[in-house]
């Protein structure tokens, strides 16, 4: 079978790396489904056995039923397939035996029955597919970096013994496998012996039309992360604080309307990032719309970057208004680094007002996290008419929306994370959701008044805000 286009380009690094024009030693191939990302692992596997002859590579899998299940069925097709694949397979667990005495060994991760690992000890060989690592736990991959290349090949010199290599195979994901290896990938810091395929569903031309057609049918969440490969769209796991964001029913294209004032929120924590996120009211048509947002990561992820960034995006639109602010009211308390005491929200401010009219909209206290998120599930559920529309290009929101969590008073779930690299703990999530709250709860402050008081005597509801834009 003729390899696809990024099948071929795995291979060649693969190649490159025998002959010492590179130093990898782990690939993921990683992405969507059917993109090919197995039949390459195992074919390269087995390219290794021909090339050198009693070598030993093992082929690991969360648990032995999804190995007998996916896994062996693809080796046994692609045995067919090639026509060098003179060898069998035999035992159970399976190992392939090569003509030329190279094995493959098929084995399950089995955690739960060997929370030790201890089936990695002694296990010598030269090494691995990490077949959907990332349902494998990240001490697996450990033992991965340890055994591989431990395998010496008798009678053969020390110089001419293989490269260690290890292959993983993927879909995106939002675990250990997202932060080792794609988010360090997609900002450039990959580490340089690891290299990262993406695949697509597109990428394998031997698939029929009719099954690719047939996939459009999945919902939005599905098809981006399975079919697209995207990797910054996670799927619901449950336990969501917006329990209400659905992606089929909230996210769409939506274009900047440059006859409608926009709105700046800001939550001032510097890492992972300073979260900035846009939005405009459609009032008559009571539509909630988020437009943009900006992450502002090193080295904006301070007060006056984080400013200027949103300068820089107001620019780009060709927005010449007033810029409604809003933010975490504890942003307001001076501080002691800046020489004139200013505060987080006034360097901010600062920054933007060099450029447009600033309205502040700053509350004087934070609204209730628990009821503020209670109203805006409300309004994605169409409170009183009103709609909430997310833009289809604002993924870090989508999936801050997505992965925070709600605690057992009704409140966000705190997940702190360390990076190894400085050791700074911040907590990972909720940050571009904490800036939703504070514009939507400030911008229609009379509706969410309402909808506390929902269960009281009727009152008049308001549907205009709390100033006029």
């Amino acid at each position: 079978m003729k390899l696809t286009e990024k099948q071929s380009k795995a291979t060649r690094i693969v190649l490159r790396s025998i002959m010492g024009d590179l130093d990898k030693t782990f690939l993921l191939y990683g992405g969507a489904i059917r993109g090919g990302k197995t039949y390459w692992a195992l074919l390269t596997t087995l390219m290794l056995c021909e090339i050198y002859p009693n070598s030993r590579w093992a082929v690991i899998r969360k648990d032995s039923r999804r190995l007998s299940d996916n896994t062996l069925p693809s080796f046994h097709k692609l045995l067919n397939d090639v026509e060098t694949a003179k060898g069998e397979v035999s035992g159970k667990p399976s190992t392939y035996t090569h003509s030329n005495g190279s094995q493959i060994l098929f084995r399950g991760e089995n955690i739960d029955r060997d929370p030790e690992l201890d089936g990695f000890k002694g296990f010598e060989v030269n090494g691995f597919i990490a077949e959907e690592i990332n349902e494998l736990n990240p001490r697996t991959f450990n033992k991965m970096l340890e055994r591989a290349g431990s395998w010496i090949i008798p009678n053969l010199p020390k110089e001419s013994q293989p490269k260690p290599f290890i292959f993983g195979t993927c879909n995106p994901t939002n675990n250990w496998v997202k932060d080792m290896f794609y988010t360090p990938w997609k900002e450039g810091t990959l580490k340089p012996s690891f290299e990262y395929i993406s695949a697509k569903i597109t990428d394998n031309p031997h698939l029929p039309q009719s099954y690719i057609d047939s996939l459009k049918s999945l919902p939005i969440y599905e098809y981006r992360v399975f079919v697209e490969g995207d990797w910054d769209v996670m799927l619901k796991t449950g336990g969501e604080f917006w329990r209400a964001f659905d992606i089929d029913k909230h996210v769409k294209q939506i274009p900047y309307d440059p006859t409608t004032t926009i709105h700046i929120s800001v939550d001032s924590n510097v890492h992972p990032y300073v979260a900035v996120s846009c939005w405009q009211f459609d009032t008559l048509g009571k539509v909630i719309k988020q437009i943009h947002e900006i992450p502002n990561r090193e080295p904006f992820n301070y007060a006056g970057g984080a400013g200027s960034q949103v300068v820089e995006w107001l620019k780009s639109i060709d927005y010449t208004d007033i810029v409604y602010l809003y933010g975490d009211a504890t942003t307001r308390a001076g501080n002691t680094i800046d020489k004139d005491k200013k505060s987080f929200y006034d360097l901010f401010t600062e920054a933007i007002a060099k450029e447009y009219k600033v309205i502040d909209r700053m509350p004087r206290s934070n609204p209730s996290v628990s009821s503020s998120g209670e109203f805006i599930n409300a309004l994605y559920d169409n409170w009183q008419g009103w709609s909430i529309q997310i833009d289809e290009r604002c993924k870090e929101s989508q999936n801050d929306y997505i992965e925070t969590k709600v605690d057992k008073d009704g409140g966000v779930l705190k997940t702190r994370v360390t990076d190894k690299a400085n050791g700074i703990s911040y907590e990972k999530n909720g940050h571009i959701s904490d800036t939703k709250r504070y514009v939507i709860v400030e911008a229609l402050f009379r509706e969410f008044e309402a909808y506390k008081n929902r269960f009281e005597q009727p009152k008049e509801i308001y549907l205009d805000f709390r100033e006029e834009i």
